[in-house]
């Protein structure tokens, strides 16, 4: 009887420490979550005061600057692809994966290793700007008109390469709500300028009847004071 109630004994350790041990890990995952959404959550009132903004707006301008004195659909691409790399949780390290904030001033949320040119400086020629979903028309008219690729095409190197310039939102995850319910995301701005479509007539507002490579030009910027030329030059 004794080396019985021994038995149970053990066994109710066992078990209360398998107990124990399944709390923790349930806390844990808690404690975490909660912290992941509080990050996610965050949010950057001004990218002025971000750590590395001021370097990478210059970049950016210079790269505006070339396209604004040229015309250049090359120099247009070059700023539309390019990346910067800000701080937006304040550890100092900019560009970081799996880090992201909801930006008011792009009316999204974005991601540390997601960020561009056009979501920090305003690159305009006239009221004509280098908006991300101007980008989205400008590098679908490239790949189809000076490369020769298919709409279908060139959605997918616009989002995957080549060379590894793309245009991705990023790695992190933002779930915000603003006024009205809106549910914002990293992802808001990305779709918006329809980078998610299956193909660049999507995106040029195009039937498949009027658009094959190389006849991308048919669709224009309405009436900009000075638009950038239709893809001509070499890419960069």
């Amino acid at each position: 009887m004794l080396m019985k109630n021994k038995g149970l004994n053990a066994l109710e350790v066992v078990f209360t420490i398998f107990v124990l041990i399944v709390v923790v890990l349930v806390v844990v995952r808690m404690v975490t979550n909660v912290m992941q959404k509080q990050e996610a959550q965050k949010v950057v009132e001004d990218i002025r005061a971000a750590y590395g903004y001021t370097q990478q707006r210059d970049k950016c301008a210079n790269i505006c600057g070339q396209w604004q004195d040229t015309s250049a659909t090359r120099d247009a691409v070059e700023y539309c692809l390019t990346r910067v790399q800000i701080d937006l949780n304040g550890n100092k390290k900019p560009g970081e994966r799996g880090v992201g904030a909801y930006l008011p001033q792009a009316g999204s949320g974005v991601c540390e290793d997601g960020l561009y040119c056009f979501h920090i400086y305003d690159c305009c020629q006239g009221t004509y700007c280098l908006t991300p979903q101007e980008c989205a028309k400008i590098l679908c008219r490239y790949y189809m008109d000076d490369l020769g690729y298919s709409p279908e095409e060139a959605i997918r190197l616009i989002r995957s390469g080549p060379g590894g310039k793309r245009i991705y939102p990023g790695t992190c995850h933002v779930d915000y709500t603003i006024e009205g319910g809106v549910r914002i995301t990293e992802k808001t701005w990305w779709e918006k300028a329809k980078y998610n479509s299956t193909s660049c007539n999507e995106v040029l507002g195009l039937s498949n009847e009027e658009s094959s490579p190389g006849q991308g030009s048919q669709t224009q910027p309405e009436t900009p004071p000075s638009p950038p030329p239709l893809p001509g030059g070499q890419g960069s």
